[in-house]
């Protein structure tokens, strides 16, 4: 899952969710050392979303089925897709209008950069000023996403991304349909456990 779906699965505690958004640059497990036991749950929640994602087999089978297209970035591709389905669907998953959502969360974020890496804290800026989330409700903006992303790596296979997901959406909308719900209460298990 991309930005958007990890955000919205942290919930309502601030801790989780800047833990869950740094977890990407917070290597190792010494983090507990150095983070309240909120943003530590937060960074493993991020793991487990991402466990949970790497090892379902539909999505697997979905990767496999992209892998000729994207190459090696195919799991950042179908990543993208399944952001864009949630963003597409927002108003089946949450009460809160994404607009809001999106204010509550970078506000969310910008009262705690005391916790954040700098890495961290540039690449929330950029998705706030980039406006990523409501980008991610519409083709138009996920072609801008793939665009930008072909131009930080060296071989750009995904510049077509876009097109792909317009010509494949029916399925690929069912995979998300069909997945989402099991991530959910796999987070919910873990936010209730431990």
């Amino acid at each position: 899952m991309n930005f958007l779906a990890h955000s919205f699965l942290s919930g309502k505690s601030e801790d989780i969710i800047v833990g869950n958004f740094i977890a990407d640059f917070i290597k190792g497990n010494a983090f507990r050392q150095n983070y309240n036991s909120g943003i530590s749950k937060g960074i493993l929640l991020h793991r487990l979303i991402d466990s949970f994602t790497d090892q379902d087999e539909q999505l697997a089978h979905s990767r496999k089925l992209l892998h000729p297209f994207f190459h090696k970035y195919s799991g950042v591709v179908m990543d993208i897709f399944l952001d864009h389905f949630l963003a597409e669907k927002w108003n089946e998953y949450s009460n809160l209008n994404l607009s809001a959502f999106s204010q509550e969360f970078f506000d969310t974020l910008f009262s705690q950069q005391e916790w954040m890496p700098p890495i961290a804290i540039h690449l929330m800026k950029t998705m706030k000023e980039q406006d990523w989330f409501e980008n991610y409700t519409h083709i138009e903006g996920i072609d801008l996403t793939f665009r930008r992303f072909s131009k930080r790596i060296q071989h750009p296979p995904i510049e077509n991304a876009a097109s792909y997901l317009k010509e494949n959406k029916e399925q690929l909308l069912e995979t998300f349909e069909q997945f989402f719900p099991r991530l959910q209460g796999e987070v919910e298990r873990f936010l209730i456990s431990s």
